[in-house]
């Protein structure tokens, strides 16, 4: 007879395989440990899904027959003896319960119960285990055991936690409770998967943990922040948790013991972070609520850790920080809120008292002016770390930072891990350049090997007269780039390589190849019998043990037809191109099928490929290229499905490019999301109404990009965008107009504008306030353009400090005055065209005479000999000018072009002989006249 332990349903098999464990034996005596023998009993029944499973081993039968007839002899006897005398020599089993739950602690929770099976010593020891390690990556194995589809790794994790924590002793209490888990797909799954973590971890809370540590892989965790009601929870560490409003509300509340918070790749939703208890808060790589700008508030802290991108929260009531690291990143198009020196300053200033400091910044441009208040003092600061950012503009940041710390003592530089990481981020000149650190002794350089920037630093502080500080160079070689420590618990254990091998018809589901294969080739047609498993294994497969956030990055290069193609290499990739947030689907990867029927099987992979997509996936980037080939409606009907689509699934940037002549006749009702942040369009039309529509429905827009389009609204207006660009686009003119009505583009917050030979009806710049770029370029209009339209265009740009305007229309006739142009106070870099040296330099002598603080001229030459034809007529009477602060000259032209002789001439004339000339020719500039969006790299077939 036999009877099932009750731990039979923790291991997820309730197959009717067991195997049986003989807990005592009478008539051997054999035992583990110092137990006395005890009375036999029924052997327990334990699923093989509990441990690994040995090959199986082939006997032929008379071998077995014979091994059974033997009798044993007295070897044998002497054998039995010698193995009881050796297992009485369990040491480990005498051990306190307390050391044996030390000694637990470190295995995984599926290893800690099958201990149960060592003895009857250990057989509850698993029960009363205060430290719960539960990692799903030791069920991976169930996903390739049997054929019942339905039981695979995740169903067996969840069994298998539910079932531990159910026979747990109800008595016992949880120190630490430590999970791994992975939130795979939507299909009404996703729902459970985070109910069933929150109760989990609203179980470890009623058990007294004192940690709580979770980590998820794929979809973020929605937590349920109202079980967090714990007077001894010291310490919480959570990755890739979605913490919805309220939640630190609830902490301060709730748990007023928490001491330690680290948040890996979270999303907070909260603009206020307040605690009265916490003293060391660590938050890296997490995303902020897009509403409003958000703070943090913690008086008690004393440890302060910030690794954020593009939204840096401000930082209050900090007056027990010792220690901080702060690092601010903003992505150059995408970003929140913006970061300027004024943010800059305000961050510094709150770190002002702190004793170890750590600052680095790889934002946009910051421009400084010369001095030194955004920046205070650290007169408590001994330790002081900055990164590549603090060697710009010549030592800038660096000087300022070592004249406010007068107590330093170490100052390490973290310079570039790449070559791509030395663009430089600060703009600036300083006068006061001197410095005393009288404390200073050692200064730590981490570089890459043979980096010449470290000679450079030690030139600088050895110009600056401290040449007895040690200096301690270290490679980023010998540094390994490393998550959390609490993510990295379960890589304590020794895996097996996992095999990456070509899949063939046994490896691949009916299901899989039924998904490839029916649509007529827009998959990635497979003949399964044709595949054959390489002569040599793939051996280690690093790239499929990566989390799935980096592999959605490699797989955002892929077009989509390539990124669904990755499916057939492993069941670890099968559904991975079903959560791909980067789109990019291409309608040259089907030219193969021939031009008309190109067309067709690209919206059929389209359609199918949005169809079988994870429904709870959000899309971040959704772009496409689309050949229409004629005027047929539901081809526009397709696209605008797909753009649609797109923003339902809370896309942040959305580009489609149409080509070679037919439009796309855009829906704009659907552009209603507060999500999206850019537009990039190509060939498309935007019918009236288009502008109000993303004024009203998307209120995050920031970057609009429109290249050969045609624009039917009368007044393009915003007030969120801030980076403009118009490219080779058509204002559209009324039929029926008698008067040319001119378009009128109002921007308030845009402080970048392009205009590239914009044609159709003409339009005037209002409300540009905020415009700090702009590069404006006209060419042939279609309607008149005369000297006061000319005149309106420019007094429009006055207040930018970079500017850039060409102009290829018809002659235009300039009387003897100056007020045609406005004084441009602010401009620093100016570009101008061909058309400023006629008449005898007439524009570039009014431009130089109304640019005072001008440091770098630009003159772009004509391409072409047929660009050689004048523009501007008139005659200046006043051709005197006085441009201090120029220095830099830049002529692009062609080779061997008179000309550059000629505007040589005319600085030399004019008394300006110091400033330095850069002659570069059209040939060695490569100029793409497509935008970078229209233009992704197609791999070769």
């Amino acid at each position: 007879m036999k009877r099932s332990g009750d731990i039979a349903s923790l291991f997820g098999n309730h197959e009717a395989k067991t195997m049986e464990i003989p807990e005592s034996s009478s008539s051997s005596n054999v035992f583990i440990g110092d137990e006395a023998p005890v009375p036999e009993e029924e052997p327990r029944q334990v699923p093989t899904d509990a441990f690994p499973r040995a090959p199986p081993v082939r006997r032929n039968a008379s071998s077995v027959s014979a091994t059974m007839d033997r009798r044993p002899g007295r070897h044998k006897l002497r054998r039995v003896k010698a193995h009881v005398r050796a297992a009485r020599m369990d040491r480990i089993s005498g051990l306190p319960d307390k050391i044996l739950h030390h000694i637990m602690s470190f295995l995984n929770t599926r290893q800690a119960v099958q201990t149960c099976v060592l003895s009857r010593r250990w057989r509850n020891l698993w029960r009363t285990m205060p430290c719960i390690n539960a990692d799903f990556d030791e069920f991976d194995f169930i996903a390739y055991q049997g054929d019942d589809e339905d039981y695979n790794d995740e169903v067996a994790f969840k069994r298998f936690v539910n079932q531990m924590l159910e026979l747990r002793d109800p008595t016992a209490m949880i120190d630490t409770f430590w999970l791994s888990y992975i939130i795979w797909d939507g299909y009404n799954e996703y729902k459970d998967s985070n109910v069933d973590a929150n109760r989990w971890i609203s179980h470890a809370l009623q058990k007294q943990a004192r940690v709580i540590e979770v980590v998820v892989f794929a979809f973020p965790l929605e937590l349920d922040h109202s079980v967090f009601t714990s007077c001894y929870l010291r310490k919480i560490g959570f990755s890739c948790v979605s913490l919805h409003q309220g939640f630190f509300k609830q902490l301060d509340t709730g748990c007023p013991a928490l001491e330690e918070l680290f948040l890996h790749d979270c999303i907070i939703a909260d603009e206020e972070i307040l605690s009265q208890s916490l003293k060391v808060l660590t938050i890296d790589g997490t995303e902020f609520s897009m509403a409003n700008k958000a703070s943090i508030s913690i008086p008690s802290v004393t440890s302060l850790t910030l690794s954020i991108e593009d939204s840096t929260p401000m930082l209050k009531d900090m007056e027990l920080l010792t220690t901080a690291s702060v690092s601010v990143k903003f992505n150059t198009f995408i970003f929140s809120y913006g970061f300027d020196a004024n943010d800059l300053r305000q961050c510094l200033w709150s770190l002002s008292g702190v004793t170890n400091l750590e600052f680095n910044y790889e934002g946009t441009e910051l421009t400084f002016e010369n001095n030194l208040q955004w920046c205070p003092e650290f007169i408590d600061v001994v330790n002081l770390t900055l990164g590549q950012w603090c060697l710009d503009a010549n030592f800038y940041a660096l000087i300022v930072f070592l004249q406010n710390s007068p107590r330093l003592e170490k100052l390490t530089l973290n310079l570039a891990k790449c070559i791509a990481d030395k663009s430089p981020r600060i703009v600036g000149e300083l006068m006061e350049r001197s410095f005393t650190c009288e404390h200073l002794k050692i200064v730590e350089v981490k570089c890459l090997e043979d980096d010449p920037q470290v000679i450079s630093v030690e030139d600088f502080f050895a110009s600056n007269g401290m040449a007895s500080v040690q200096f301690d160079i270290k490679h980023w070689g010998q540094y390994k780039d490393e998550l959390p420590a609490f993510i990295r618990r379960g890589a304590l254990e020794t895996r097996p390589p996992l095999e990456l091998e070509f899949p063939t018809r046994t490896t691949c589901s009916t299901k899989r190849l039924c998904v490839l294969g029916r649509h007529g080739g827009a998959f990635l047609q497979l003949h399964a019998g044709r595949v054959k498993t390489p002569a040599h294994a793939a051996g280690m497969d690093w790239i499929s043990d990566l989390p799935d956030e980096i592999l959605h990055r490699i797989m955002s290069f892929l077009n989509a037809r390539q990124a669904v193609q990755t499916c057939v290499l492993s069941r670890r990739w099968r559904n991975l191109w079903r959560t791909v947030p980067c789109i990019n689907a291409d309608c040259k990867e089907f030219d193969f099928f021939g031009f008309r029927r190109s067309e067709v099987e690209f919206k059929r992979f389209v359609n199918r490929l949005l169809e079988l997509r994870d429904p709870i996936a959000m899309m971040d980037a959704f772009w496409f290229r689309y050949h229409k080939l004629d005027t047929d409606t539901t081809s526009s009907a397709d696209t605008n499905r797909w753009i649609s689509h797109a923003l339902q699934k809370q896309a942040r940037v959305l580009e489609a490019v149409m080509y070679p002549c037919h439009l796309l006749d855009l829906d704009h009702s659907s552009f209603t999301s507060r999500y999206l942040r850019r537009i990039g369009f190509s060939g498309v039309r935007l019918d009236q109404g288009f502008f109000k529509q993303l004024e009203a429905g998307c209120p995050a827009l920031e970057d609009l990009f429109l290249h050969h389009c045609t624009i039917e609204d009368d007044k393009i207006s915003s007030q969120t965008l801030k980076v403009l660009t118009i490219d080779r686009t058509y204002f559209l003119i009324a039929i029926n107009a008698t008067d040319v009505q001119k378009k009128s583009i109002s921007a308030p917050s845009v402080t970048s504008l392009t205009m590239y030979s914009p044609e159709g009806s003409l339009h005037i710049l209002k409300d540009m306030t905020s415009l700090v770029t702009a590069s404006v370029s006209f060419s042939e209009f279609r309607v008149h353009f005369d000297a006061n339209d000319f005149y309106q265009y420019l007094w429009s740009l006055s207040g930018v400090t970079n500017l850039e305007f060409n102009y290829q229309g018809p002659k235009l006739k300039i009387e003897n005055n100056l007020q045609w142009c406005p004084e441009f106070v602010n401009v620093v870099n100016l570009t101008l065209g061909k058309w400023c040296l006629d008449a005898n330099f007439y524009a570039l002598t009014v431009f130089l005479q109304n640019s005072p603080k001008l440091q770098k001229l630009t003159l772009k030459l004509a391409k072409c000999t047929s660009e050689i034809h004048q523009r501007i007529i008139g005659e200046l009477t006043e051709r005197s000018f006085t441009c201090e602060h120029l220095k830099i000259i830049e002529v692009i032209c062609l080779e061997n072009d008179p000309q550059v002789i000629r505007v040589k001439d005319f600085f030399a004339s004019s008394g300006i002989t110091s400033v330095q000339f850069h002659i570069k020719h059209w040939s060695q500039l490569k100029e793409d006249k497509l935008p970078a969006f229209t233009r992704i790299p197609i791999p070769s077939h």
